[in-house]
């Protein structure tokens, strides 16, 4: 059985998610939730609320997948935390365990490179989503990436293309990740004029703001 890994499986590959309530969208693009009494009765007064519209789960799913990099770089606690912030009660745990357990391996195998692990720079950035298949509360969602992995003192860095994979349940009103899998690919050639650049290089470059920070 294919184990749920968000970074490890694929860094090691590559180092070696009666009321009648109608519902209408407000001027700012929140839901304007308008409760109707008994069917044939009026609401009251005032009974109109205001709540922000449930994120799709694209997006939530595309969140997910960018959480990559911080979730390589964060301590054990940390990850634990960051994980279960975007993923079910239920699989939270399971996703957090599994992804230590393989860092741990990981950074053992960067110490007997005398590597330093806090160098480590990690990003995925999504090009194209996909709902695969949904219903009110669930949906499959299939993110296309590009993984990039820079140890400035490793002579080159390291890219996947990979499609992600995420199972999500919308659980209070977030989607919220229930299963990931991924599986390498498709791949486009990389052109003959590009060169390829020292691992130093494509560190600093990762270090720089992220496009979604820049644009938030």
């Amino acid at each position: 059985m294919r184990r749920p890994l968000i970074v490890v499986g694929v860094l090691v590959a590559l180092l070696l998610g009666g009321l009648v309530v109608a519902k209408v969208r407000g001027d700012d693009g929140s839901e304007v939730v308008k409760v109707a009494g008994p069917a044939g009765s009026e609401a009251p007064e005032g009974s109109t609320t205001l709540r922000p519209a449930v994120p799709s789960p694209e997006a939530a799913a595309v969140a997910a997948v960018a959480m990559t990099g911080e979730v390589a770089r964060a301590g054990f606690i940390s990850r634990r935390e960051l994980i279960e912030s975007f993923a079910t009660p239920s699989f939270g745990p399971v996703l957090a365990d599994d992804t230590s357990e393989q860092m741990t391996s990981l950074l053992r195998e960067f110490s007997e490179r005398q590597a330093d692990p806090a160098a480590l720079q990690v990003t995925e950035q999504a090009l194209r989503v996909r709902v695969a298949t949904s219903t009110t509360t669930t949906a499959l969602v299939d993110v296309w990436s590009v993984l990039v992995v820079a140890l400035p003192t490793a002579a080159t860095a390291r890219v996947m293309w990979r499609t992600v994979s995420l199972d999500l349940l919308l659980i209070d009103g977030r989607w919220l990740v229930d299963g990931w899998k991924s599986v390498p690919g498709p791949t486009p050639m990389v052109g003959s004029e590009s060169p390829i650049s020292p691992a130093s290089e494509v560190a600093a470059v990762l270090g720089w703001t992220s496009v979604v920070a820049a644009v938030a």
